[in-house]
């Protein structure tokens, strides 16, 4: 099985958005109907405007990341994301970096 997964963008201002990309695949094949969970640390950083979400035909699963508008200082949000393959726990995580003075 070879997964990967992608955000853009990597800096986003209080309020701004971060979309995560999970593509999932074996032997060529995409791996569909897979359940992924999505979780932020810390938990008041903001939202995950989808926290369950299943790969399409094309083995993809894609969830918003939206910042809280009142985070007023640099913050790195951790988003993790998990999911189940033949009973065996699969995990990924990634930074974003919520910046009030990015332009």
């Amino acid at each position: 099985m070879v997964w990967s997964m992608v955000r853009n963008p990597r800096q986003i201002k209080p309020g701004g958005e971060s979309v995560f990309t999970i593509e999932m695949e074996k032997n060529g094949s995409a791996l569909t109907d897979i359940e992924v969970t999505f979780e932020i640390e810390p938990k008041d950083a903001g939202t995950m405007k989808a926290d369950k979400i299943k790969t399409d035909e094309k083995g993809c699963a894609i969830a918003i990341f939206s910042a809280s508008e009142k985070i007023d200082k640099d913050l790195d949000v951790k988003v993790r994301a998990k999911w189940m393959i033949k009973d065996q726990e699969k995990k990924s995580a990634m930074i974003v970096e919520v910046r009030p003075n990015i332009t």
